[in-house]
């Protein structure tokens, strides 16, 4: 967890605890059972039916909890809010309750934690279901430079399409609409060679996809160090590994598709001198 963040949660855990001791005489509850999201609608209204002398009973129970569907309106209104965006698809990220589960329990594992910590983590009776987060869990790289990912892709293997001399061999070369452009320069990237709608955000979640047919002169190099420099930046601004790479797959998927276009041109120099010295 990053300061900025840890501070911020301090700072909520304190404004809980003051409204809650507004609302409630400090010697009829346990102050740390209270629930990190609590519903105070129906602490209202328990203590208007009930009073305050049983408040520990029930906070033992999850009666004072906020349900999962009030947690993802309240996550929805934030992510509107703030316009938080997917990279990959280019629209509104998707947050929910359970997914938050399923990264605290990743990121547990990623950092090493064992099942029984991640169990409970996620309040489970026992470490069956905490196997899953445990199995595979890659380490995430602390830095990325670019050269760094160019000698990672070929064991990466994240390219999956085709690369192709020019845009005219690609499969669907010649429809304009299978063009796939760089949305910061206006340039031509690659091919999209199917006719299925994709809502994945180009090019950049089109470098990990087996339609993609990358053009041998596109600005793929200028593609993987635009990321390589925001992997540098959201590291530096939020202290957070997990964050940085969430597009680590991408580039090396960039780097390969960097690498195969300078052999193939290697090749085809060689190719042409050849045919020049006959």
């Amino acid at each position: 967890m990053s300061p900025d963040l840890g501070h911020l949660l301090r700072t909520y855990v304190c404004d809980l605890e003051v409204k809650a001791k507004s609302l409630i005489p400090i010697s009829n509850f346990d102050l740390d059972m209270l629930p990190l999201f609590p519903s105070w609608a129906k602490i209202d209204i328990h203590i208007k039916e009930n009073g305050c002398s049983s408040m520990n009973e029930y906070l033992e129970t999850d009666l004072f909890h906020a349900t999962a569907d009030h947690l993802r309106d309240i996550l929805n209104k934030v992510i509107s809010h703030i316009g938080l965006v997917s990279e990959r698809t280019g629209e509104p990220i998707k947050i929910f309750p359970l997914r938050l589960r399923r990264t605290l329990a990743s990121r547990a594992a990623r950092e090493g934690y064992g099942l029984l910590i991640i169990a409970r983590l996620l309040d489970h009776a026992d470490t069956q279901s905490a196997h899953i987060y445990t199995e595979n869990t890659p380490e995430h790289l602390t830095s990325l430079d670019k050269a760094l990912a160019m000698q990672l892709a070929p064991i990466a293997q994240a390219f999956a399409g085709t690369l192709v001399i020019h845009e005219k061999y690609a499969n669907r070369g010649n429809e304009i609409s299978s063009r796939i452009m760089n949305r910061d320069t206006g340039e031509g990237v690659g091919t999209c060679g199917t006719h299925s709608f994709c809502s994945a955000l180009a090019p950049i979640a089109c470098y990990t996809c087996y339609h993609f047919q990358p053009w041998l002169d596109g600005p793929h190099e200028a593609i993987l160090e635009s990321l390589i420099t925001k992997r540098k930046e959201i590291l530096a601004r939020t202290q957070d590994k997990t964050i940085a790479s969430v597009n680590d797959r991408t580039i090396f998927a960039v780097s390969q598709v960097v690498e195969l276009c300078n052999e193939r041109k290697l090749a085809l120099k060689n190719c042409n001198s050849g045919v020049s010295d006959e």
